[in-house]
């Protein structure tokens, strides 16, 4: 429903100790942040109830702007579960830094595929950020299962 910012020191990463990490905990008038240790005071930089599935931001320096693709299964509680796997919605957030303000400028529906866990790698961004791939896995249901597999999306943003 509802995602929190956290980081760690490059030098850090593999030690994978939770002691190390600080989380967005306040925001001020201009919109700095306040770090601090412990997730359970972190402020939530997206609510979306319904709405959040595991996701990463991703900076697109061409273009000066993140972006933090979300997604979710939209019928899975009006359908059989068999049946609800198969549709996702990928909403696309975009913010001038990663705790925020984020705003939503892209919405759309991916059926029979069910794509989910939508990621950006910088690898796949274009020089001046205007395009891009997603990589996504897709449906597991079903026999055969074509789109459970490592998918690619590419993305061509209009900038104005």
């Amino acid at each position: 429903d509802n995602m929190i910012l956290g980081r760690v020191a490059r030098s850090k990463i593999g030690n994978l100790d939770g002691k190390d990490w600080e989380f967005v905990q306040r925001l001020d008038g201009k919109y700095n942040p306040t770090w601090g240790p412990r997730h359970e005071p972190a402020i939530y930089i997206l609510r979306a109830p319904g709405r959040c599935g595991e996701a990463g931001v991703q900076y697109l320096p061409g273009v000066d702007v993140y972006v933090l693709p979300q997604w979710h299964y939209p019928t899975l509680n009006d359908t059989p579960q068999v049946e609800g796997w198969d549709h996702t919605r990928f909403e696309l957030y975009q913010a001038p830094h990663p705790w925020g303000p984020w705003t939503l400028f892209h919405s759309q529906d991916f059926q029979p595929q069910g794509y989910y866990n939508p990621a950006i790698p910088s690898k796949f961004v274009s020089p001046d950020g205007k395009s891009f791939w997603i990589v996504v896995a897709g449906n597991f249901n079903g026999d055969p299962r074509p789109y459970y597999t490592i998918n690619l999306i590419p993305v061509k943003l209009e900038v104005s």
